[in-house]
């Protein structure tokens, strides 16, 4: 805690309200569990189920439990009834576990979750992403998206990736920046790459931000097409379309991972990102003591 004040201090974003909330007490696995993400998990975000989902496999790889089974049903933020059951497989290929489920079924719910996203942040990102190229595979279309826009605006540039996460963060959460902070840290960093002519891409849900941007860093800025807030309320919880929101976002996250170097807030979006590109250098412009 008095690290993170001493960062917060330097960099001007305190906030004598500032206060970790009460953690739940650990949930303890029962020996070679089959660890089942279902149906209770309904008002959850896309990235924070990903490093639960994460983090469980992680216990698998540790020997504590057998495998990991994720089925959401018709539930979830990102259920869309013309996609059919199970968000997640919008998304993700079924998981590769190492070993045979056994019947000794863990449901996950609150407690558990949270045990396992708890578990994982901090941990070293190869270790991450070692689990997550073994386990985990993004489906062929959404990868397809994803090289091709790599490819038309990538491809032979230094490219500093920018997320910036505006929308239901608070002071217990993380300390808020505005644009005008992001772009004093961001033209600090830029200024040593300047000779290589940088592109920025930007992955936002703040309209607002990426309109700022653009007007600020004129002929640098891409982005990959996307829905966002103009009026500062979370796009997850009013959704016209679930699957497109949770496509847009892994897009911005994957194509995060791509970038040479990357400024984030805090968010469990980034943090996923920096596993994707584990060698990444990364900046967390408003760093909070979870470490997400």
């Amino acid at each position: 805690m008095k690290k993170y004040l001493i960062i917060c201090v330097l960099i001007g974003l305190c906030s004598p309200i500032f206060s970790l909330p009460p953690l739940p007490k650990e949930q303890f696995l029962p020996a070679k569990a089959h660890i089942y993400f279902g149906d209770d998990q309904s008002n959850t975000g896309f990235f924070h189920l990903f490093i639960a989902i994460t983090g469980a496999l992680r216990k698998c790889e540790q020997g504590l439990a057998s495998c990991v089974t994720v089925n959401f049903g018709k539930f979830g933020l990102y259920y869309s009834p013309e996609m059919g059951d199970n968000w997640w497989s919008y998304y993700f290929e079924p998981i590769k576990n190492d070993s045979k489920c056994t019947k000794n079924f863990v449901e996950v719910g609150a407690g558990y979750r949270v045990d396992f996203v708890n578990s994982i942040y901090n941990q070293p990102r190869e270790g991450i992403f070692k689990t997550l190229s073994k386990h985990v595979k993004v489906k062929e279309p959404i990868l397809k998206i994803v090289e091709d826009f790599e490819r038309d605006y990538f491809q032979g540039r230094f490219v500093i990736g920018v997320h910036y996460r505006a929308t239901d963060k608070f002071i217990a959460e993380s300390i808020p920046i505005t644009p005008g902070q992001f772009f004093k840290i961001l033209d600090k960093e830029m200024a040593p790459h300047l000779d290589k002519d940088p592109l920025i891409f930007i992955a936002t849900d703040d309209a607002k931000f990426l309109e700022k941007a653009i007007k600020h860093y004129p002929g640098r800025i891409v982005f990959a097409s996307a829905e966002r807030s103009s009026d500062g309320k979370p796009l997850h919880l009013k959704a016209k379309n679930p699957y497109q929101q949770g496509k847009e976002a892994l897009i911005d996250c994957l194509l995060l991972a791509k970038t040479q170097l990357l400024l984030r807030t805090s968010s469990n979006l980034s943090l996923v990102a920096t596993w994707f590109g584990p060698k990444m250098p990364v900046i967390v412009v408003n760093p909070n003591p979870w470490g997400y």
